[in-house]
């Protein structure tokens, strides 16, 4: 990942574009939910509520996972309660529903009744013979002891290594907590639930935060209280008076600024060639960065653990197998926070779908003469933000950017790099792409891309009260097609490993010689897809379409594009393929259900069968179409004989399929009916089956 990194920000120095260091301890808060608590000389003031949303706009001082200020993990509940988890529920919802004064002082009692029991049995812990409480107990207390360095522990070894500058804002937060607490950590937690409770009887936060905190999250299904934990992110309560708030971007400039000039616990290593720039300078002898990176979290730039004796078998380890100089490192975590900045998402960053599916990667892409373009680049390769997709959406987008790209003074010459970042496990990230494409082709690309979207004939369903066509597909949207297999008529689906992404930008970017993983991928589309392509075709035709979830119409719609856009990367087009025999065969079959379904309202009064007999034979046309089509002649004929026979002023389409059978019977007796199909013919049946004519409209 260094190696990748480097280039990075090698390609942004080049630029001439400034990056503002940030020390590695600089880290943005966890997305999670939590509590700002205001602190003054006495103890605890006032408590306010943080969405997760929000959370990230803080900031903490963060050499490792233990060691987090002035923000920190609070495990809950506070103190278990030994109450029933229903019976306590039950209490929480009469006071979400009523709001009696009765009813908050009960669960108050509550709260502070196990507090008192733990204090008390802390004390006895010897001579509890209960060995299952036992463990409780020195549980409870290691969640104490821990709480207790992150209050006043760490905060003092900051202040001791000058990490915090005297009289500053946050150096004052950090020895009131000193103060306060150093002797007893309980008289915090204690002061923290009241005035949670007080700030609830404001309406300050919800019975559903003061829930959490006192009790635990509620698991619905097993009916108990589960342990979780939230943010507690430590303000002074005069921070007016003191001018400014240890959360404002001036106080973590100041530390930051604090942090570069005493930079770490390194050492001069003279003589000693660093391993990315070859130049001789102050080695890292600590451990290297691990930027938080959106979607994947902390990430390793390089990790090798000193403790794994495994690892000192050529006699070096953690940073002496790879030496880098430490303000290198600086530059790089600098630059990988200035790319992934939120105000850039979508244009050198995004997230995209991982090919398990289930989880998603990070995203960079970059022009190497030109990292810090501003146009919506990254989108391009991934998606747009699902609240601003319409129909043509990437057309609009990716016109944007070509745009933006002949606006530029200089020509834009040289590579877009395109690298993802996924997370293989809890403590691995590791970057799975690190591909490059000439940039110049990137106008020719979108346009491809769009005109094969469109090499379908015309298919539309009838849902959101209008016609709902196919629409170009985001590079992302294209990847999630191969993540799910469709059964049971596109009823349901499950999870299986998508197809390696590469694949998707060298298609993409219409790389040469890829002929055979466009065939590939089409195989692939067709495995997972057949079932539900067939399942909705037979409902468009029966006119039933409501049964199914407007996600999984959206996802047939997809299919169509993508078989439409393969069909057209292996220079297969409508206007031929729609004179063939494969999409004749699926025209007939189409026709034979439009026939059965009118046979069904007029002589069964309505009652149409779960299945059409063209949609029946759908599985056997596309493996054998000569097969599929003799069976139909056998199915057909009662049909046909009343379709010939049937009069009224509402047999019109009746009539017209009849005509249009025997038009396509004469169309398919000149060519050569196929007795095997390969996926390209599959393709083109399904196509023919799915396509609407204007009488069927």
């Amino acid at each position: 990942m260094l190696n990748e990194l480097y280039k990075l920000k090698n390609s942004l120095e080049n630029c001439g574009i400034k990056v503002k260091q940030m020390h590695d301890w600089i880290k943005c808060a966890a997305k999670m939910e939590g509590l700002q608590v205001f602190v003054e000389k006495n103890g605890i003031k006032s408590v306010e509520y943080i969405d997760k949303k929000d959370m990230s706009d803080f900031w903490k001082i963060a050499p490792n996972n233990q060691s987090n200020f002035p923000i920190f993990k609070l495990d809950v509940p506070t103190y278990k309660s030994k109450k029933k988890g229903v019976e306590i529920r039950k209490l929480i919802e009469e006071i979400i529903k009523n709001k009696k004064k009765q009813d908050i002082c009960q669960l108050k009692d509550l709260a502070f009744e196990e507090k008192r029991s733990y204090e008390k049995k802390s004390r006895l812990i010897s001579e509890i013979k209960n060995e299952k409480e036992k463990k409780e107990l020195r549980n409870k207390q290691k969640n104490i002891d821990a709480l207790a360095g992150r209050i006043h522990s760490y905060p003092k070894k900051l202040i001791d290594d000058k990490v915090l500058p005297e009289g500053s804002v946050i150096t004052i937060l950090a020895e009131r907590l000193i103060i306060l607490y150093k002797e007893n950590t309980n008289l915090f937690l204690e002061q923290l639930l009241n005035t949670v409770f007080e700030a609830f009887a404001k309406g300050v936060i919800t019975a559903g935060v003061l829930e959490n905190i006192l009790f635990g999250v509620w698991n619905k299904k097993k009916e108990e209280y589960e342990e979780s934990s939230m943010l507690l992110v430590m303000e002074n309560a005069d921070y007016i008076k003191l001018g400014t708030k240890v959360s404002d971007l001036k106080t973590k400039k100041i530390i930051n600024n604090m942090l570069l000039k005493n930079s770490g616990s390194t050492t001069k290593a003279s003589g000693v060639k660093c391993a990315l720039s070859g130049s001789i300078t102050d080695m890292e002898n600590d451990k290297f960065p691990n930027p938080n990176l959106p979607i994947i979290g902390p990430t390793y730039l390089f990790s090798m653990n000193k403790d794994a004796e495994c690892h000192l078998r050529y006699k070096r380890i953690s940073s002496t197998i790879y030496p880098v100089g430490k303000e290198l490192l600086i530059e790089i975590n600098s630059a990988i926070m200035h790319m992934v900045d939120n105000r850039k998402k979508g244009k050198t960053w995004q997230v995209i779908p991982s090919i398990k599916g289930e989880k998603s990667d990070l995203l960079l892409v970059y022009l190497e003469s030109k990292p810090d373009f501003d146009a919506y680049l990254a989108s391009i390769f991934s998606e747009a933000a699902q609240d601003e997709q319409t129909e043509n959406t990437f057309e609009m987008l990716s016109e944007n950017v070509c745009k933006a790209l002949k606006g530029i003074n200089t020509e834009i010459v040289g590579n877009l790099r395109i690298i993802i970042i996924s997370k293989l496990d809890k403590g691995r990230n590791q970057i799975v792409l690190n591909a490059k494409y000439d940039v110049t082709n990137i106008e020719k690309s979108v346009k491809e891309w769009s005109e094969a979207s469109r090499n379908y004939p015309n298919i539309y369903l009838n849902y959101k009260e209008e016609r709902v066509y196919p629409k170009t597909l985001f590079l992302a949207q294209f990847s999630r097609l191969f993540h799910n297999q469709w059964i049971r008529g596109g009823t349901e689906r499950c999870s299986v490993i998508g197809i390696p992404l590469n694949n998707i930008y060298d298609l993409f970017m219409s790389e040469k010689g890829v002929v055979n993983m466009k065939k590939n991928m089409l195989e692939k589309l067709l495995a997972r897809n057949v079932s539900l392509l067939i399942g909705i075709g037979g409902a468009m035709w029966a006119e039933n379409t409501k049964k199914f979830k407007v996600e999984t119409l959206n996802s047939f719609l997809d299919g169509i594009s993508a078989m439409a856009l393969l069909l057209y990367k292996l220079q297969i087009r409508k206007e031929e393929y729609m004179k063939q025999a494969p999409f004749y065969v699926g025209r007939m079959l189409a026709l034979a259900d439009t026939l059965h379904k009118e046979y069904c309202e007029h002589v069964r009064k309505g009652e149409i069968p779960p299945q059409l007999i063209g949609n029946a034979l759908m599985p056997i046309a596309l493996d054998n179409p000569t097969d599929g089509l003799s069976r139909l002649s056998e199915r057909l004929p009662i049909y046909q004989a009343w379709a010939q026979k049937v009069q009224g002023n509402d047999v019109g389409l009746v009539k017209w399929v009849l005509s249009e059978m025997g038009t396509i019977a004469n169309e398919l007796s000149e060519l050569q009916l196929p007795t095997q199909t390969g996926n390209v013919e599959k393709a083109q049946i399904l196509l023919g089956y799915l396509a609407r004519t204007k009488k069927t409209e």
